[in-house]
């Protein structure tokens, strides 16, 4: 009987000390961010506003639009507030009639992750006549991060293998849809403190239970 004492009670102990240390798999999640596309077709313009809805943190973000260029012309290109910090860079100057795709750059040698959110940029497009259906596709095809140990990492999920780097990203990447790149998920920190409330919870039970059968069963002992 005093084995089974003694074992009950190394079994309560590991489940509170499981409980009380913190585990690092939340913290292992790549940051993400979550962009939202509203295109909005008004007689012969297209008006499309990029928008970012959640961001997890990033220190670059790239993304690109590709259009129709028999269907689209981009006329006009306006910036959001959003990830203004990180120097926005793109080539709509240099887009003419004969090019495409439009790529919008987020880069910076921040030392920590910028977390804003809001209007990232809207275009607007001319449309040719006889295209009711005119859109475009927005890709998101880099994204940057500081980890917790400050150092660059990059989100791979993005990093499509028609990725291409060399032509300023050009090709490949994550195509938006459904207005979002990735589902809600908790930040790292809210992260960890989830899984440790949970497992806290869960050793206080283990306990508590442990020390109600150690109770019982020391009280038919001395019967």
């Amino acid at each position: 009987m005093k084995r089974l004492l003694v074992l009950i009670l190394i079994c309560m102990l590991a489940a509170a000390l499981f409980a009380a240390v913190p585990t690092a798999l939340a913290d292992e999640a790549a940051n993400d961010v979550k962009i939202g596309v509203d295109q909005v077709r008004n007689g012969d313009v297209l008006t499309v506003t990029v928008n970012l809805e959640k961001n997890d943190g990033v220190v670059g973000l790239v993304l690109r639009v590709e259009y129709d260029l028999s269907v689209l012309t981009l006329t006009k290109r306006t910036l959001g507030p959003a990830l203004e910090e990180l120097d926005p860079m793109d080539n709509f100057e240099s887009l003419d009639t004969f090019e495409a795709p439009y790529i919008m750059s987020y880069f910076t040698g921040a030392l920590e992750n910028n977390t804003s959110t809001g209007r990232l940029f809207t275009l607007t497009f001319d449309v040719a006549a006889g295209n009711p259906n005119a859109a475009v596709q927005v890709f998101v095809c880099d994204l940057t991060y500081l980890n917790a140990d400050t150092k660059a990492t990059t989100n791979a999920k993005y990093m499509t293998n028609g990725t291409n780097k060399d032509a300023d990203y050009s090709t490949g990447g994550v195509e938006i849809t459904k207005s979002e790149t990735a589902p809600d998920k908790l930040t790292p920190d809210e992260g960890s403190k989830a899984l440790v409330i949970g497992l806290s919870v869960g050793g206080a039970a283990v306990v508590v239970i442990g020390t109600a059968i150690a109770f019982v069963l020391y009280k038919k002992k001395r019967k």
